[in-house]
């Protein structure tokens, strides 16, 4: 188990090894793209949402296309002060960058869309473990902005699905009281699922 010190060095060092694998990232995305649309689960949803990828993260960029294809709604975050909303993406939309320099859509307050009317979200991730405690980059905008899953017990929507390389899948991370789990990992080698959806 890391405490607080070794979470901090848990980040940088995966993070520096993400970043090296930029130039592998588009073949690493079509593994994890198969691997997602074989979950039952997936292949029911019509609303699923991604991320645009930064420093290593696997893309999304693949499972968007598929989705295009397949006609599913596709959204991408957009910042607010308490979390995330999300905005549909076509071919068409216009993308910038927010002030962490990630694209998000141009979208006007009307067409964002709360996060729990999503069937789906694939999130990025520093590193998950075998429990599906997930740790990001530390800005806590996944956690406030799906809070609201803590409350559920029996319907769960949406469904949180973690995208990563193989190194970020650790034994085991500290689960803290406002961390919200993932339902599932992909890696390219592999697929976990952490509940019964």
């Amino acid at each position: 188990m890391y405490g607080p010190e070794d979470i901090e060095s848990l980040r940088r060092q995966l993070k520096a090894r993400r970043q090296l694998f930029t130039d592998k990232a588009h073949d690493a995305a079509v593994g994890v793209s198969r691997r997602a649309w074989s979950l039952d689960w997936m292949r029911r949803c019509q609303r699923i949402a991604g991320y645009a990828a930064v420093g290593g993260e696997i893309s999304c960029a693949v499972i968007m296309r598929d989705c295009w294809v397949r006609g599913r709604a596709f959204y991408l975050p957009v910042l607010a002060s308490s979390g995330m909303r999300f905005a549909r993406c076509t071919p068409e939309t216009i993308l910038r960058e927010n002030r962490y320099g990630i694209l998000e859509p141009v979208a006007a307050n009307r067409e964002l869309v709360a996060p729990s009317h999503l069937d789906l979200v694939l999130t990025p991730l520093v590193a998950c473990d075998q429990r599906g405690t997930r740790l990001g980059m530390g800005g806590g905008f996944y956690d406030r902005t799906f809070s609201f899953l803590k409350a559920r017990k029996n319907w769960r929507n949406p469904k949180l699905v973690g995208l990563a390389h193989d190194f970020q899948f650790v034994s085991s991370l500290p689960r803290r009281s406002w961390d919200i789990p993932l339902d599932a990992i992909i890696t390219p080698t592999q697929t976990q699922v952490f509940k019964t959806p």
